[in-house]
């Protein structure tokens, strides 16, 4: 099968876990026989990812610098929590879209 779920390498379904665990839609690792995978034209997909990303992490710099002043490590304790949680259901929901709508390849 090719498409966004299968290994190309074995035929198995690939999961999201691997998709979502993956620092980069490049460096998907089936969890079946371990070939290394990879999207097919995902370089748009993580580009607009890491503008969102930016821009998340500036929304909550500049909406608590008023209430935790100028640095502090508590204070980029706070903003990077607040990114990681807010960043997680945009991770999911890149996972699904690549599993939807991207084409697996072996990773050359």
């Amino acid at each position: 099968m090719n498409d966004g779920k299968h290994c190309p390498a074995c035929g198995q379904d690939i999961g999201v876990w691997p998709v979502l665990m993956a620092t980069l839609p490049n460096r998907i690792r089936c969890p079946h026989c371990k070939a290394r995978l990879r999207y097919q034209n995902a370089g748009a997909l993580i580009v607009n990812l890491l503008v969102l990303l930016l821009a998340l992490c500036a929304v909550f710099y500049f909406s608590l610098r008023p209430r935790y002043g100028h640095g502090g490590l508590a204070f980029y304790l706070v903003v990077a929590g607040l990114a990681f949680a807010a960043w997680m259901p945009v991770e999911l929901a890149a996972t699904l879209y690549v599993r939807r709508r991207g084409t697996l390849q072996k990773a050359g």
